[in-house]
């Protein structure tokens, strides 16, 4: 039927917060405050919806994500964006999600994070091809 909507999973069949807590796995340390770890997940994000660009746009767009959270002269927070999208490249490299929106709670002592996410259309638009990332906080609400 015309104009229904599709709900499937993306590239490997997990669920988009699944592959992203994979993705931030590495650098998510137990001691993580919910404050750092919101943190973590939105440059996982942000890292995860620049992968999907050329290589030259994806470093115009880290710069202006660094610009935009005032760590425009943080190389190591630079490194830290550029080794999350070389991770999801290498993880994840068939899964063409883009994330809309992203959620940490704290429930006790565990944390849960929470995502949407689109499927990139197959188009030559210039929509498809210059998403634009997400901002520090971008996405995400309080529990």
């Amino acid at each position: 039927m015309e104009g229904d909507i599709q709900i499937r999973r993306g590239g490997s069949g997990s669920k988009i917060s699944a592959s992203l807590s994979e993705l931030i796995e590495p650098y998510a340390t137990k001691d993580l405050t919910l404050d750092e770890l919101r943190k973590l997940v939105g440059l996982g994000v942000a890292a995860w919806n620049l992968s999907s660009l050329d290589e030259s746009l994806r470093t115009s767009k880290i710069g202006q994500l660094l610009e935009v959270m005032g760590a425009s002269d943080d190389l190591n927070l630079m490194d830290l964006i550029r080794e999350l999208i070389e991770r999801k490249l290498a993880r994840f490299a068939d899964d063409s999600r883009f994330v809309v929106s992203w959620n940490v709670r704290q429930d006790k002592n565990k944390f849960h994070i929470s995502a949407a996410a689109l499927i990139k259309p197959d188009s030559d638009s210039t929509e498809s091809k210059n998403p634009q990332p997400p901002t520090e906080g971008a996405g995400n609400h309080a529990a």
